[in-house]
């Protein structure tokens, strides 16, 4: 039962192909920094199937696979974490899932409705997220307690909070915290989230999720990143931010040019 979330990646060099990584990895920090940043430019987060097409989200490897890397699709955490995660194990990474709350809107009273994925290695635990779009680490974080670190201009911490919980901090550009995620690093198993990819794709259970109402897409750029919600395009360059309120058909095109997916949503309806 269930072993479809199990199963192996189909076809490790068309991942890598799909995500712009021309060499062999390696299992080392550097080629996972490589890995997450390529992965977070070349994929969007999207909610297309849960908002627009109003059906099931599946986490079959398989199905994943042919979705996104096959047919040029974006996903959302589940969808995305998923895939990435059993890349990651095809490639002799040492993985396991873990269960995040997002912070910056809900609060931690809120659900655990965020998938990520922690990497060990030369003993110690990294956070790992291609998940979320464009302001979360764009490589691994280390689960170290209050310790700056900074993956290019980006700079973030973990503090450690009760049990086995860590809060993600990102250090905004007024050197401000933002907290982000709770993440608990406590292994998980691929069917645990069955039950949380059903509370965030059932329009029945709205009130606990904001995908069923809001159209939503994330992308990382080379010097910012670039957001769909609902009807407003946002694009941050730096520390220039620009908004523009959009149409179905701008909405469309940036799909396409700007968020790198290829499939034909021609008979979908993004911004009625």
């Amino acid at each position: 039962m269930f072993e479809e979330l199990y199963e192996p990646i189909p076809d490790v060099d068309l991942y890598l192909k799909r995500i712009g990584f021309d060499r062999t990895p390696g299992i080392n920090l550097k080629d996972l920094e490589d890995l997450i940043r390529l992965h977070q430019m070349a994929i969007t987060f999207e909610d297309i199937d849960v908002r627009c097409r109003k059906i099931p989200v599946s986490l079959a490897v398989k199905d994943l696979f042919n979705k996104i890397i096959v047919g040029g699709r974006g996903g959302y955490c589940f969808e995305l974490n998923c895939l990435f995660y059993s890349l990651l194990k095809a490639l002799g990474f040492t993985v396991t899932p873990c269960m995040c709350k997002v912070l910056e809107e809900e609060g931690p009273h809120y659900i655990a409705s965020h998938r990520g994925t922690i990497v060990h290695m030369n003993g110690s635990k990294y956070y790992c997220d291609i998940g979320f779009g464009g302001p979360v680490p764009p490589g691994p974080l280390k689960f170290e307690n209050s310790t700056l670190q900074s993956i290019g201009p980006n700079r973030y911490q973990f503090i450690k909070c009760e049990n086995s919980w860590w809060e993600l901090v990102r250090i905004n550009s007024k050197v401000e915290p933002v907290s982000m995620l709770l993440v608990n690093t406590e292994p998980f198993d691929p069917v645990d989230y069955l039950s949380m990819n059903m509370i965030c794709y059932d329009h029945n259970t709205r009130h606990h999720n904001r995908f069923t109402d809001h159209l939503v897409l994330n992308i990382r750029t080379a010097d910012g990143h670039a957001s769909i919600e609902d009807d407003v395009f946002t694009l941050r360059v730096g520390e220039k931010t620009t908004r523009e309120t959009i149409d179905d058909a701008r909405a469309h095109e940036l799909c396409r040019d700007v968020f790198h997916i290829s499939a034909d949503l021609s008979d979908i309806t993004l911004i009625p």
